[in-house]
């Protein structure tokens, strides 16, 4: 990852490098709840989804935290706005994440949170559990961890597969999949894995990388070519 304390990082590839956080050995987690984990995925993928298009419920039920929160609010206006003007698409994909820990307490699995809109670590995270598994191997009979018992981590392949998916049925060749980064963005690493997997395995589906401002520009350019 990026390293915030150098300037050049973000800008200039190889420069002020950090590893993002990770453990070097795999933590205990109960076979019950990975499969519940596992199972309950679909199900919080469809509620998002239709909590998406409730756009009655998503107004009501935000509008205290607009009162309090200016980028809720501006997202509540911009959700008037495309309402006001007409939604044109037609398809829609999700790449959600969601955490969970293990109440100490209860031994019950707990959801943290579910990601909707930056849901990183997909690429990272395929590779800590290649990590994983070599240390795990490496170390032996030091440890009573068993390599072949951690579960096989697709995030980046599935990522790029839902990817892919969304870009066939757009049904227009000429399109292309947009990834909007931060300007010096620090993740650029985890993103890397992602447009790996999607040119490895889908190599007719094109990715392009861009800021918010660097969007802008070229929206004004356009509009400046058209006036």
């Amino acid at each position: 990852m990026g390293d915030k304390s150098v300037e050049s990082s973000g800008r200039i590839p190889g420069t002020g490098l950090v590893h993002a956080p990770l453990s070097l050995l795999p933590s205990s987690f109960y076979t019950r709840h990975f499969k519940q984990a596992v199972e309950l995925g679909p199900l919080f993928n469809k509620l998002v989804d239709d909590i998406s298009r409730d756009d009655k419920f998503l107004q009501e039920s935000l509008s205290r935290t607009r009162e309090a929160d200016a980028f809720t609010a501006r997202l509540l206006d911009i959700h008037t706005l495309v309402l006001q003007e007409g939604i044109k698409q037609t398809i829609y994909l999700g790449l959600h994440r969601s955490d969970y820990m293990t109440d100490m307490h209860t031994g019950d699995l707990l959801q943290v949170e579910i990601n909707t809109i930056s849901s990183s670590f997909a690429g990272l995270g395929s590779q800590v559990t290649l990590l994983h598994r070599y240390l795990v191997d490496y170390i032996g009979g030091q440890s009573d961890l068993d390599s072949k018992a951690i579960p096989e981590n697709e995030a980046a392949v599935g990522f790029a597969k839902a990817m892919a998916v969304a870009f066939e049925e757009w049904g227009n060749s000429s399109a292309v999949v947009l990834m909007v980064v931060q300007p010096g963005e620090r993740n650029v690493y985890d993103q890397y894995w992602l447009s790996t997997k999607l040119q490895e395995k889908y190599p007719k589906v094109k990715l392009h990388c861009n800021s918010f401002l660097g969007l802008s520009k070229i929206f004004i350019m356009q509009l400046a070519c058209f006036s």
